[in-house]
Parts: structure tokens; sequence; C-alpha cells
């Protein structure tokens, strides 16, 4: 009993003397006039200095090169890994744990100090606040529409409180989303809330996952604080007020124009910094997935991932969707996206259109049924559209692969349900575009209604399962009386639209079944079983031969050859060969029952 008492007594002195090394430590850190604020760690300058000027060798030996976006990608920065003793907890809880991520000195090529940087969750590098106490930073008195500068990525104040104005309506219980912060950079008593910081509205939609990365925080009153980021282990960093502006917001013209892969625009001038990171990584000649090599019957180069929103692809191992398809020489060849099969199809090279078009009021009705739908009621299925676009395990909002409109593109299809809830039957479509983007804000959109007026039409269509092409009529707007004659490209003028117009697949999978969704022939029939979710599609024998369908069992009906084939959102048909010959007699039978349903 008495020795444990001795090593209690132990304890406790060794423990004392700790904090207090540490703590005077840390006192004369923030007694010296310059040092690097790294969140919950501080590292000195002349400490720093004093590193560099007393061991030649450990540079030499630690330096390596440092080409991000933080600097352009300049190759004429070295970044060296700063030792764990310089670095000095601000709290007493951090005392005895290393710092929660590594923090490095960028050095020039005169071997001078740059900055200090620390790294991010996504892998991407900020910088640490230099703290000079000889030169007092100045007063922004009564200002507090910041701007927020977070390594490499510029954060507008309209984002930030775009943000925060999410948090205010987030009633769930998520933990990725609203919670308390927990650390050094506020007292604990503030009680400040942090919420990911989102680059599109609606981002905690159900299916939806937050970036994750960046937060903004928010006091009990609403009221935005700042704006920090996550490092590594889970620490935390102040993100770095500004002036600055992105340098393409003043680009017009370059933010109009880019790739349109399905309802993702990527801007083409994020494609080309996407190209030009692609290089380096290139030329660093490290061990690395991307870039990887692409070889296409015309042409060989090279493919990295292109992440929409303005973000960059780094380490983090994850399958990826759009690709930047280079030359040999990294010049940009065009856009891609991965289907199922893993073949890569170009995306199409477009302009993203800012013009202005009258706001629609009107009513629409679709003469078959005599079913008219109220422009309130419509304006909501476009609400429910735009916030569900980029949502994981979805069945719509689906691809539509029709004729384009009078106004830019891309298009969705949403089903216009039954009453006025936005669950239950599907009897009609919905045509809309593709909602809020941060080039739509840049241009002074930030509503939906201001959103319909420039890329929203109201277009509507009957949607009947197992349908024939003379059975088919198309809904109409009441507009004058006027009734539009509504064709697919590849029909021709005299083909009427058959199934919907709409396309099929979950998100993530707009490329789904390719062959199926562009089909050539006019007399093409879509059947879509609700029951059992499987799809069915009967194609003539164009299809098969253009290497559009997969031929699951054919069967010849006087000149015409006919292929069932299975779309498979859901679960493929693993029907054997004798139980798929289905006589016409059971075909009608089929259609009927399900019409019923």
């Amino acid at each position: 009993m008495l020795w444990s008492l001795v090593k209690v007594t132990f304890t406790l002195i060794f423990v004392t003397k700790i904090t207090s090394t540490n703590l005077g430590q840390e006192q004369s850190i923030l007694t010296q006039s310059v040092y690097y604020d790294c969140g919950s760690w501080i590292v000195s300058e002349s400490r720093l200095q004093n590193m560099l000027l007393e061991d030649a060798m450990y540079i030499d030996k630690n330096a390596v090169p440092f080409i991000e976006f933080l600097y352009d990608l300049e190759p004429y920065y070295w970044k060296i890994n700063i030792p764990k003793e310089l670095s000095i907890p601000k709290s007493i809880k951090r005392i005895n744990m290393r710092p929660g991520t590594d923090v490095f000195v960028i050095i020039g090529q005169m071997r001078q100090i740059i900055d200090v940087v620390t790294e991010m969750k996504n892998s991407h590098f900020i910088k640490c606040k230099r703290v000079d106490y000889s030169k007092p930073e100045p007063s922004n008195n009564g200002q507090k529409n910041y701007d927020y500068e977070c390594g490499h990525d510029l954060f507008p104040h309209d984002i930030v409180q775009m943000s925060a104005n999410l948090a205010q309506s987030y009633n769930g219980n998520n933990k990725l989303y609203l919670n308390l912060y927990d650390g050094p950079l506020y007292s604990s008593e503030l009680n400040y809330f942090i919420y990911p910081l989102s680059r599109e509205e609606n981002q905690h939609y159900a299916g939806k996952v937050p970036e994750n990365t960046y937060f903004v925080v928010i006091s009990h009153t609403n009221e935005i604080i700042d704006v920090i980021a996550e490092l590594k282990r889970g620490d935390f960093i102040k993100c770095a007020r500004t002036t600055k502006l992105p340098t393409d917001i003043d680009s017009d013209k370059d933010l109009r124009l880019g790739y349109s892969c399905g309802f993702e625009f990527f801007e083409i001038n994020h494609i080309k910094r996407t190209a030009n990171l692609a290089k380096v990584k290139k030329l660093q000649n490290i061990k690395q997935t991307f870039p990887k090599r692409f070889k296409h019957d015309s042409f060989e180069g090279y493919m990295y991932p292109l992440l929409p929103n303005g973000r960059f692809h780094r380490a983090v191992r994850r399958p990826f969707k759009h690709f930047v398809i280079m030359n040999l020489d990294f010049s940009i060849k065009f856009a891609g996206v991965k289907t199922s099969k893993g073949i890569i199809k170009p995306c199409e090279a477009s302009m993203r259109g800012i013009e202005a078009a009258p706001p629609e009021t009107d009513n629409f009705i679709c003469d078959l049924t005599n079913t008219e739908f109220k422009n309130e009621r419509l304006l909501e299925v476009v609400k429910t559209t735009c916030k569900a676009l980029g949502t994981h395990n979805r069945k719509y909002p689906a691809n539509y692969h029709g004729p384009a409109f009078n106004v830019h593109g891309p298009y969705v299809t949403m089903p216009i349900r039954k009453g006025n809830g936005v669950a239950g039957p599907e009897k009609f479509k919905k045509q809309t575009g593709a909602g809020i983007t941060i080039a739509d804000r840049r241009k002074g959109i930030s509503t939906m209604s201001q959103r319909l007026e420039t890329i929203c039409p109201f277009f509507t269509r009957m949607y009947r399962p197992f349908a024939s092409c003379d059975e088919q009529r198309d809904c109409h707007f009441n507009r004058n009386g006027s009734r539009p004659a509504i064709w697919d490209k590849h029909w021709g003028k005299d083909g009427w639209r058959c199934g919907g117009g709409g396309g099929f697949g979950k998100a993530g999978e707009l490329e789904k079944s390719p062959e199926v969704v562009e089909i050539p022939s006019i007399s093409e029939v879509t059947a879509q079983r609700r029951r059992n979710r499987r799809q069915l599609f009967v194609v003539l024998d164009e299809g098969i031969k253009d290497e559009r369908a997969t031929p699951k069992r054919q069967r010849t009906e006087g000149t015409a050859v006919r292929d069932l084939v299975a779309e498979g959102t859901s679960e493929l048909i693993a029907w054997e060969k004798e139980k798929f010959r289905l006589k016409e007699e059971s075909v009608e039978r089929a259609r009927s029952n399900d019409f019923e349903n």
C-alpha cells in the first residue's frame, strides 16, 4: 500500500513537470514575434530557421518537390516534414498528444521559408496562419460578409451563407451534418455548431453524402463565425478570410464552355486545371493509379478522374465515373463518362446557356385522359426533382435521351404522382432541367423561380406501360391551343415517341445500358413490370446489328426478327431459354394485367 502511494506521488510529480515544461514552451512561443498557427498546434518561425541553418544535410535528405494547386502547380517549391518536437499544442488537453496530422515547412529555391502547411482530410494542403505581432492585422469592424480561402479552394460569402441557411433548416439527427464543435479553436462555453460547407443546394436531401472537409461555424444565434477545414486525423484549422475572387468568376465565356455528361456540367477551366494536375503527377514518376494510359482505335493518351463542383482527385481510392481524356502531350481530347461495361463514352461538348426565358405560368392538360395539371403542382415537382439530383440509389430523376427542347439541356424526367404527394403510382412524367449550379449563382441565379426562367421547361407526357405506338399520345400545354409534335431524332419526323420519353437507371449509373436507352427503331415498345422491377425492351433487328442490344432470345415473325432485352436496373432476368418463349397471347395478357395494377 505504501509503495503504491509512493508510485502515485512520483507519477504526479512527473506529470506536473511535463505539464509545466510544455506550458513554458508554449508561453515562450506565444511571446515571440512570429509563429505559425496550424489549428491545435503552433510552430515557431525562429526554431524553423535554426533547423534549416544548422542542418543542411537534413534538408538534402528530406526535402521533396511540392507541386500543388496551393502554388498553381509551379515546380519551384520543396516541402520538409517538421519534427514533432517543434510542434507545441495550444491547449492542456493536447499536451500528451502528438499532432493530429503532419506539418510541413515549404522552402523556395534559396532555401528560404515560404510557408508552413498541413494536410487536409481531402489530401490537399492548407497554409498555417503566420502570426506576426510586430505587424498587427488591420481592423475590419462591422464587416461580416467575408469570403474564405481554404487551401486552393475559394468560397464566396454567398456559398457560406447558403450553408448556414441549410444548417438552420436542418432538423435531422444525422451526425454527418449539424454537430457541436469540440476542440481548442473555440471555447466549449460558446456552444458553436459546425455544418459541412455545401457547394450546392439541398445537400441533406435523402441519399446525398456531404463532402465533409470544409465546415461553417455557427453560433447559437445563427451568426456565421468562421469557416474551418478538417485535417487528416480529425483536427481542424481555420480558413483564411480573404477578399480574393475565383480566377474565372469574371470570365463569362469560359464559364459557359465545357462538357455535359448527363446532368453534370464541367467547365472548360476546371478541365484544363485537371489536365495540368495529371501532367504534373506523371512527371513526378511516383507509384500512383492516375494518370492511366488510355487506348482508343484512333489515338493513344492518358485519362484522369474528373470531379464536379471544382474538386480535384487526390490519393483517395474509390470508383470514378467521369474522366478527362488527354493526348500523350496532355492536351485535352474530351471529357468522358464510364459506362457499366467499363467503356469511356465521350461527353457532349456544349455551352451552358444563360439565356433568359419568360416564366411559365400555364397549366398543362393531357387529352387522352383529360387530366389537367396546375402550374403550382408542377412547380412542386420541379422543386422535388432538383433536390433529388445527385442522390444515390434512386430511380428518378431519370436521364432523358429524347429530342431537344427550346431551352438548353441536359434534361431529366420525374413522375407526376396521383394526388398532391411525391409518392404513389407513376402515371405521368414531367420534363425539367438539371437544377441550380455554382455557375448559375455567379450569374445571379439563386432561387428555383429564377432557375425556371432559364432552363426548366414545362412539358408533360402520358406514361402508359406496354403502350403501343399508335396508342401513344403526347401531352400539350394549353397556350394558344398549340400541340407540339415531338419525335426522336433517331426515328425521323413521322415517328411517335413511345414509352414515356424517359431514361432509366439509378443515380451514378447514367450509362447503365446505353445500348437500350437510345433505340434507333420507330417500332420500339417499352415494357415496364412494376412488381418485380424488371424492364423489358422489344427492338427490331437493327438494334442487334449495330450492337445496341444484347440478345437474350430471338424469334422470327414473318420477316421481322425481334429481341427481348433485360435492362437490369434491379436484377438481371435469368430465365431459362425454354421459359422465355412467349406467345403473342401471353404478352397481351401480361400487358393488360400490369396496366390494371
